[in-house]
């Protein structure tokens, strides 16, 4: 966000965490640059035709049980595209989870903080189930867990019309 605030983009971040708001808000102030930071659900968060692009990255997306919400988040970054905008979503999918070593603990050593985080796979390869824990002066001071889909090559398809390229909007009609 702050590399695209710095090349003078109008740049408005969503997420659910007020911590994570606050942590984009302490480094737009340091780096200062201009942002509009709303913590909300991408569940209901929409602003029809508002932005030329809308970006998914961190594997943000995919983290609902039922396909029906993921697809409502889909359709909320889609409406809140003007016309001949662009979505940009970044998705793991099983081939990338086939790389990783997740039977052991990853350790993320940051400044003052260790994160350490453990992923499951869940339901043969379809859910990843992740869980963080920070931990500052050997004490544990937060967790948190998130259960995300995973998908293989292709299995986009039923949502977004082309797959691992970026979904442009038309004025004419969409086939989610």
């Amino acid at each position: 966000m702050v590399p695209l605030a710095q090349r003078g983009y109008d740049v408005t971040g969503v997420d659910l965490s007020p911590s994570m708001i606050a942590e984009a808000r302490a480094k737009c102030h340091q780096d200062d640059v201009a942002a509009e930071l709303i913590e909300g659900d991408m569940l209901y968060f929409s602003r029809p035709d508002t932005y030329d692009i809308v970006l998914s990255v961190f594997s943000s997306f995919g983290h609902f049980d039922e396909a029906a919400d993921n697809a409502r988040v889909l359709d909320n970054m889609y409406d809140s595209l003007r016309p001949g905008g662009c979505l940009i979503g970044e998705v793991f999918g099983k081939e990338f989870l086939a790389t990783r070593d997740l039977k052991r603990p990853q350790v993320v050593d940051l400044e003052g903080e260790t994160i350490l985080v453990r992923n499951v796979v869940q339901d043969d390869w379809s859910r990843l189930h992740a869980a963080w824990t920070k931990i500052r002066d050997g004490k544990t001071t937060a967790a948190y867990t998130a259960t995300a889909t995973s998908s293989k090559t292709g299995s986009m398809a039923r949502l977004v019309p082309s797959p691992g390229a970026a979904y442009r909007r038309t004025r004419h009609a969409r086939s989610l």
